[in-house]
């Protein structure tokens, strides 16, 4: 039972940030290419802001250590994206050590529905409505290709992990059980 809640944790906490399986990625077009745009208001792209609770661990959401944060869906690309670390300028106690977290943005081929799916949908806040807020063109390119660069990474360490798991020179975690990889 234990490891079942536990394995349960760990899905909806790690779902926030994961990305799709490198099936899925080779499937897909690696998203929307940019759209080539002239003048007037093109040069802004429409996003929508909604809350995200996330956790950073299954640790952290089994203690109810979660925080909402504003995340951001650009329906042109189908990017969701949000930024983690400080908002704030480090204190000069914390700069430069290990306590220092710049922020940093997380951005992943999902849609809206997707990541809202991992709220907890008996909280108000769940159930707010995403707003329409806009982006420069060049801003959200930059996202974009954040979001690619993440999909390549992903099945990047993918399938170097399988490697590295095939030449049988590291094992298991001990006390893991389940299927071996062929």
């Amino acid at each position: 039972m234990i490891k079942t809640v536990c394995a349960l944790i760990a899905l909806v906490c790690c779902a926030c940030c994961s990305s799709p399986s490198p099936t899925e990625i080779e499937a897909s077009s690696g998203g929307p290419a940019p759209t080539e745009h002239h003048g007037g208001d093109t040069d802004e792209v429409v996003a929508y802001r909604y809350p995200m609770m996330v956790s950073m661990s299954a640790l952290h959401a089994s203690r109810g250590m979660s925080a909402w944060y504003d995340t951001l869906y650009i329906p042109e690309y189908g990017v969701v994206c949000r930024v983690f670390g400080d908002y704030e300028e480090p204190s000069e106690r914390v700069k430069g050590t290990w306590l220092e977290e710049p922020p940093r943005l997380y951005a992943a081929f999902r849609t809206m529905a997707e990541d809202r799916a991992f709220n907890p949908q008996h909280l108000a806040e769940s159930r707010t409505a995403p707003v329409e807020v806009r982006l420069p063109r060049e801003l959200a390119e930059r996202i974009l290709a954040l979001a690619r660069t993440k999909r390549r990474h992903d099945i990047d360490a993918t399938e170097v992990a399988h490697g590295v798991l095939r030449q049988g020179v590291v094992s298991r975690p001990r006390g893991v059980q389940g299927p071996a990889i062929q």
